[in-house]
């Protein structure tokens, strides 16, 4: 199952990121955001994504 984390730092270039990962704990996406809502939009949105070509690809 993929999981979404957002990482924040005050030192990065990208003060936050939003980061998907799979089962394995490789990045599937990520993508650096202004705020910490808008990481919660794009997790919830990639999750959802991916969640809908995983049920394309794997018929339950």
């Amino acid at each position: 199952m993929n999981k979404g984390f957002v990482y924040e730092s005050d030192v990065a270039d990208f003060k936050i990121v939003a980061v998907i990962f799979d089962d394995d704990g490789m990045v599937v996406h990520g993508q650096a955001v202004e705020s910490r809502e808008e990481a919660e939009d794009f997790i919830r949105k990639a999750l959802t994504d991916l969640r809908d070509v995983e049920g394309f690809a794997i018929p339950r």
